[in-house]
């Protein structure tokens, strides 16, 4: 008997389930993702540096920001860090971060705001432990990551861009997160560097936003034409030489 009354329980909240899937399906039209135009921020790992560091900023980027990034392969290079780096920018990779082996006393991190570029100097950042290391790496990612896409030191809020001016003040770097005005900025610069944003979003919110694919289905075939069809009593503005507007 016990055994019955769960099966019957299940088997109405597995329907109502259906029937609120369905509802949803009929009034957003199922969810789409935008057209990758193929831009990506580039990482170049040139001296072997912790791939679980990169491969963190990679995630991070793609959960928080639906901005894919990409892990470039290092090519053989005397130039300096700096032309290195933007060796590699091109059509599709309008942003560089370039890691090195500098100098013990040469700077950690070169921000190149106006060429969207970003250097990281690993050799000051060894440690005894390869844990150390990663995340001090890790944390210079994020930070590098995030000056070069428009935000900037911020001593008000906690967050990974607080200003650290040595190892000793990176290691006190407890949180890897960006502010909400950080991410606002973030966000900004990467539609002017024509990354794409691949943040899944309804059919109808995409039909307003003007990006949504043709329809495949009926469904999206009424939500299309509903939000394309011009108003059969659109608002109007006349001027008014009396009030001069």
């Amino acid at each position: 008997m016990k055994a019955t009354l769960i099966f019957i329980v299940g088997l109405c909240a597995l329907n109502c389930l259906a029937e609120t899937n369905d509802s949803v399906l009929r009034r957003t039209g199922g969810i789409v993702i935008p057209k990758d135009n193929g831009k990506r921020l580039a990482i170049v790992n040139s001296c072997g540096a912790s791939t679980n560091a990169v491969m963190q900023l990679i995630k991070g980027s793609e959960n928080l920001f639906h901005i894919p990034v990409k892990n470039l392969a290092a090519q053989p290079s005397d130039a300096t860090p700096y032309k290195a780096a933007k060796s590699y920018k091109n059509n599709e990779i309008p942003a560089v971060i370039y890691i090195y082996s500098g100098e013990k006393d040469g700077p950690i991190l070169s921000v190149h705001v106006d060429d969207a570029i970003a250097t990281i100097n690993v050799t000051p950042l060894r440690s005894t432990t390869a844990e150390i290391e990663a995340d001090r790496l890790s944390k210079e990612l994020y930070r590098a990551y995030g000056l070069i896409l428009g935000a900037y030191y911020s001593a008000k809020m906690p967050s990974v861009l607080s200003p650290a001016y040595s190892v000793g003040q990176i290691d006190n770097i407890r949180i890897k997160m960006f502010s909400p005005l950080h991410i606002s900025s973030i966000m900004h610069t990467a539609r002017m560097l024509d990354l794409p944003i691949l943040r899944p979003t309804t059919y109808a919110a995409a039909c307003r936003m003007g990006w949504a694919p043709p329809p495949t289905n009926d469904i999206q075939r009424v939500i299309w034409n509903e939000t394309r069809q011009i108003p059969t009593n659109p608002i109007k503005i006349e001027f008014d030489p009396a009030k001069g507007k």
